[in-house]
């Protein structure tokens, strides 16, 4: 799903079944200029609540609940993945995933990561004490590593700032 919205509101989604929220993993969502690009994980077939927040951009307030979708899924995901973890400095710097978008990586494997870091000076992935550094393309960001198992963060560096911010977490399993 694609919303647009101007450059000073912010916007956040949950899915919603039988009433619960589901985790924070099963949406995604990120700006890519005046639109918003909503992405959901349906674990299983059935009805959803796709419930978008917004609030202005800056503001240390709540989201307010700002619409609600109805989503009749025909079938689930063959396996359950999630997107990856976001953190607050991926929405600040207006940080774009192309890729992997799923949270959960199979430890072992070539993995490939590339995102948009506007104004970020280094990107790296950070898995324990390992730090992988992405390669640099104006304002992108690409590298091809093997997935470590644990916990990894992609953290980036921003003029004036000594330490790295993170912006997204993953799991290598």
């Amino acid at each position: 799903m694609t919303i647009v919205a101007p450059q000073t509101v912010a916007l956040t989604a949950r899915l919603i079944r039988e009433g619960k929220k589901l985790p924070e993993s099963f949406t995604f969502v990120q700006r890519n200029g005046e639109l918003y690009e909503i992405e959901t994980f349906f674990p299983e077939a059935g009805t959803y609540i796709l419930r978008i927040f917004a609030k202005r951009k800056g503001d240390p307030g709540e989201y307010w609940s700002l619409l609600e979708y109805r989503v009749d899924a025909a079938r689930g995901a063959s396996k359950a993945v999630g997107f990856p973890e976001t953190y607050e400095s991926f929405y600040t710097h207006d940080v774009y995933l192309y890729e992997p978008k799923a949270g959960q990586l199979r430890a072992g494997s070539a993995q490939t990561f590339k995102l948009r870091v506007p104004g970020a000076q280094d990107v790296a992935l950070v898995a324990g004490e390992r730090w992988y550094h992405l390669q640099r393309q104006g304002d992108v960001f690409r590298g091809r590593f093997i997935v470590p198992k644990g916990e990894m963060v992609i953290c980036a560096k921003f003029p004036g700032r000594s330490m790295y911010d993170g912006l997204l977490g993953y799991v290598g399993f």
